[in-house]
């Protein structure tokens, strides 16, 4: 049986984490698996069945002080440091060792003798800061990404845009999320306490700036003072939480724009819901949308990557990616208040996945 390793920040809620727990759970009758991450405590390490999982800090994230913080960054940027990490966890005895996302488990699995593999989640070119923090860090995610051998994408424009950043000669496929159905059609009939409003609009996402949450609220402040009642749930949290509460109350949208918190079960919500509504700046390929397709809900996005993720989908909208474009197309929907009509969705297969590991 082949040994594998993912690495992986965290396994706290999120997109490529939950993907992952669902991909590990399917392959481990398959595979010897191993999950590493950077940080202990993870929501979803609970849900991993019968695998191996070790953390290089135990506590999560937001646990430790900002001084903690910077001095495990420094940390885990030296050389040192990813030496000692691949010696502990003995990273050559494994078949496959695989960065599932970008950041710094990539950086400590990058060494040509792991003959390592990286999976990439979000579009590069936007992803990269500017100005010397930028500059820096590309130089130092060159370096990584050059010592892995093969690059695989989520989609096909993360992929061209990868290469426009970084022009490395490395073997890249793109291979689409895969998702647990019946996980998630088991999990959406349970029962929830909360009574949404209508028309209600739901966005599942972290609260971090690429989801541009804040764009929203002012879109939806803006549609209730010309007259167009509607309710906005949210669930998810995140560094930009305390920045939207005060956006909130300044807005004076607090009885019609609410902040549900973390979920571990965000699909009775999303079931609950009118629209599922993601308004991003930038995006890879979503997992939430991926879920909002099988759960057959209306979907509205802004005009960015992740728009490859439901071309194929019917019930759906798309806006100009701006604040003005969010409230447009807000407006539109509340003016026609479309009825609802059911799109067959594609279920992503574990065969490209188990192709890879076997390669």
């Amino acid at each position: 049986m082949k040994k594998i390793v993912f690495g992986i920040t965290s396994l706290n809620t999120g997109g490529a984490e939950r993907t992952l727990v669902d991909l590990v759970n399917a392959l481990k009758n398959k595979y010897d698996i191993t999950v590493l991450t950077l940080y202990g405590k993870g929501e979803l390490e609970k849900e991993l069945k019968d695998i191996k999982i070790h953390s290089l800090f135990s506590k999560s994230y937001q646990d430790y002080s900002k001084r903690e913080k910077i001095s495990i960054s420094l940390k885990i940027s030296s050389t040192k440091f990813q030496k000692e990490t691949i010696q502990k966890y003995q990273l050559k005895e494994f078949d496959q060792v695989i960065s599932f996302l970008e950041g710094p488990m990539t950086h400590l699995f990058s060494n040509k003798e792991l003959h390592p593999i990286a999976w990439i989640h979000t579009d590069m070119s936007i992803h990269e800061a500017n100005g010397l923090k930028g500059k820096l860090k590309k130089r130092r995610n060159h370096k990584d990404y050059q010592n892995y051998k093969k690059l695989v994408f989520v989609n096909e424009k993360n992929k061209l845009a990868f290469q426009k950043v970084y022009h490395l000669n490395i073997p890249m496929e793109v291979i689409p999320n895969y998702i647990d159905e019946k996980r998630i059609e088991k999990l959406s009939k349970e029962k929830i306490r909360e009574v949404f409003e209508t028309p209600s609009f739901l966005t599942v996402a972290r609260l971090v700036y690429a989801k541009r949450i804040d764009r929203l609220v002012r879109a939806h402040a803006r549609l209730i003072k010309d007259g167009f009642m509607h309710h906005c749930y949210i669930v998810g949290d995140g560094e930009e939480r305390e920045k939207i509460e005060k956006l909130i109350e300044e807005k004076g949208v607090s009885k019609t724009f609410h902040l549900l918190g973390r979920k571990e079960n965000p699909y009775p919500y999303m079931v609950s819901c009118d629209y599922f509504l993601l308004p991003s700046f930038y995006e890879g390929a979503p997992i939430t949308l991926y879920e909002a397709k099988l759960l057959k809900k209306f979907i509205l996005i802004t005009d960015n990557d992740s728009k490859e993720v439901v071309k194929d989908y019917s019930s759906k909208r798309i806006f100009e990616n701006s604040e003005d474009g969010i409230y447009e197309g807000m407006k539109n929907i509340l003016e026609e208040l479309p009825k609802y009509h059911s799109s067959k969705n594609q279920s992503q297969s574990l065969e490209p996945i188990i192709s890879l590991l076997e390669g």
